[in-house]
């Protein structure tokens, strides 16, 4: 794609922020808002996600300090590593409630969609949403789901049924389906893999397996993944998410002795041998089937 003109740049970033058709009227925030968007380079992602950090809050100081975090930004070079910086900005400004929430979704491959309320179920099976007086866990949850894609680091994905409440501020209808730009999967993953929140297998070349797995991801069933799993201790795996739709070459599910949430809905070959299996895990609380 290629970059917006500054006047598309401006409508974009305006929009985001202030509404449609309305401007910046501060000058303060019209001279930071400037700078802001030549770090930009006219990349849609940039644009929106920076935009959607700083329409929190109006003022200057708090604007310029975003500047000051996004370096040397996207104007001459726009290269993955300068996205991913800036990216990461609006990662590093997430409060840590939603921070460990979106390090969950490095669990799907590339291109994947998801569906809002099995997102937010997970979120509740893994102890990630934290109770709120006169809410139910998962309305508490349907609002970390809501303020992420304020925030830009979720995409609605159309339908028929909310082509255009999916993409409207302010509209109570909700997407039901949502996905992460590549870039933004690209940066989760990295971080995931460097706190060792997740560990996923498919596509991914392993310079070392991580000697304690919680959260395990498997995407793939090739020939290379099973000689990687065949090396992992899954002793201590808590969450297992399989998208392959065989469950050959993995494991068998008595390998896991302290599963506590198990995602088999991709999987096809789901039968009485792994149901019997499944009884016996005492430790399960979620299942998805």
């Amino acid at each position: 794609m290629k970059p917006l003109s500054t006047a598309d740049s401006k409508i974009l970033f305006h929009q985001r922020i202030f509404g449609k058709g309305e401007k910046c009227s501060h000058k303060q925030l019209v001279e930071v808002s400037e700078k802001i968007l030549m770090k930009c380079g006219g990349v849609p992602l940039a644009i929106i996600t920076i935009s959607s950090l700083l329409a929190e809050r109006n003022d200057s100081a708090h604007w310029s300090k975003v500047y000051q975090s996004m370096g040397t930004g996207l104007e001459n070079n726009p290269d993955v590593n300068d996205m991913r910086r800036i990216l990461y900005v609006s990662y590093y400004y997430l409060p840590p409630h939603l921070k460990i929430c979106l390090l969950f979704l490095s669990l799907y491959p590339e291109d994947c969609k998801f569906k809002r309320k099995y997102l937010i179920w997970k979120w509740v099976g893994e102890g990630f949403i934290q109770p709120e007086q006169g809410k139910s866990l998962y309305e508490v949850g349907e609002e970390y789901f809501d303020e992420l894609i304020n925030q830009s680091s979720i995409q609605p994905v159309s339908s028929k049924w909310d082509l255009h409440s999916a993409f409207s501020a302010g509209s109570k209808k909700k997407a039901s389906y949502c996905r992460l730009h590549d870039m933004v999967l690209d940066l989760i993953t990295c971080l995931s893999r460097e706190e060792n929140f997740m560990t996923t297998l498919g596509g991914q070349q392993y310079e070392s397996v991580p000697g304690k797995i919680r959260r395990l991801s498997l995407h793939t069933s090739k020939q290379e993944d099973a000689k990687v799993l065949s090396t992992m201790n899954m002793s201590h795996v808590r969450s297992l998410t399989v998208f392959r739709k065989s469950f050959s070459p993995l494991p068998t599910l008595s390998s896991f002795p302290l599963l506590s949430a198990l995602d088999l809905t991709n999987c096809k070959q789901v039968d009485d041998r792994h149901f019997m299996l499944i009884c016996n895990m005492f430790h399960l609380r979620y299942l998805w089937l």
